[in-house]
């Protein structure tokens, strides 16, 4: 039921704000001033109807202050899911920053082009975001009750969901190119140029899914080292890359610097997967062994007395 609330008061925001635009913009005629007074009216709303949600206590989670903590151990737990998402996004926009100063040294229409592309791969790289973070309490969840058998199959699921929405993109993009980019776009020269952007960014695809997944993987079970390593990587590899390739293959360069990025960063976390996957085993290993005693000496104390 919560589930429900939550989603409902989600897309409700989303509709409420829209609802608004029109009516600030044009009908009071605020222009764009109007349209964030309904961004910032509809996320209030959101926000009045959330802490309503917990002070009425229709949750399990009560918001109280003598619930409220600094200690150290708590924050550290905090950090260590926060930093790398928090650096994750930062670092998205410096790279789109840079990818459009990039861009600008050549002309208008590959900026405009550049741009365009962004805004229609976000809808698969928000796809993706939605499954990684779904999947992160899961795991979470399992791993914090022992259930390692449970998580490698939530895992093995969302793998294959993220490869099946990524290779659904691909062929629509791949497809559909043209038609896309007309929508926001209808010049010629920006569609040429878009194709050929979309159609190098697309070979990204299949990377970025695996990429979201294992580093909310490593958030869920609380390795913060290799989940803000992989949170950084990315963009360590695309910024030497896009000027490196731009320099060398010009336009070929700069809009493949972005596939051989993602391709190196999938290495890269494949590697450390491999290596948190091997930690967890042996704490599983190690928590059924010392289970196993406490079980032991539990079911025959006379044995632990002699």
């Amino acid at each position: 039921m919560v589930y429900f609330w939550s989603e409902i008061w989600c897309t409700f925001r989303l509709k409420f704000t829209i609802v608004l635009d029109p009516i600030f913009i044009f009908v009071l005629g605020y222009g764009v001033k109007g349209a964030a007074i309904a961004t910032i009216i509809g996320q209030g709303v959101a926000l009045f109807y959330y802490f309503n949600f917990y002070l009425m206590k229709k949750s399990m989670v009560s918001l109280h202050w003598k619930y409220f903590s600094f200690r150290s151990d708590i924050l550290l737990e905090i950090l260590k899911v926060g930093i790398p998402a928090s650096s994750y996004n930062i670092m998205i926009n410096i790279t789109n920053i840079i990818g459009i100063y990039v861009a600008a040294s050549y002309n208008d229409l590959i900026v405009a082009a550049y741009g365009v592309n962004r805004r229609i791969f976000s809808m698969c790289i928000m796809t993706l975001t939605g499954l990684a973070e779904g999947t992160q309490p899961l795991i979470g969840y399992s791993y914090g009750a022992r259930k390692i058998e449970r998580m490698n199959k939530i895992i093995k699921t969302a793998l294959v969901m993220a490869a099946s929405v990524s290779f659904f993109f691909v062929f629509f993009f791949y497809l559909f190119a043209g038609k896309m980019i007309q929508i926001f776009i209808n010049n010629t020269e920006v569609i040429t140029y878009g194709i050929q952007i979309m159609r190098a960014m697309i070979i990204s695809l299949p990377f970025i899914g695996i990429q979201f997944l294992i580093r909310t993987n490593f958030q869920a079970l609380g390795k913060g080292r290799p989940a803000l390593i992989l949170a950084l990587a990315r963009d360590f590899f695309y910024i030497p890359a896009l000027f490196t390739l731009n320099k060398y293959f010009g336009f070929s360069g700069f809009i493949y610097a972005q596939p051989f990025s993602n391709a190196s960063t999938f290495l890269l976390a494949l590697f450390l997967f491999n290596s948190i996957r091997g930690q967890v085993s042996d704490e599983h290993r190690e928590w059924k062994i010392a289970n196993s005693v406490i079980t032991a000496e539990a079911t025959n104390p006379l044995e632990k007395d002699n």
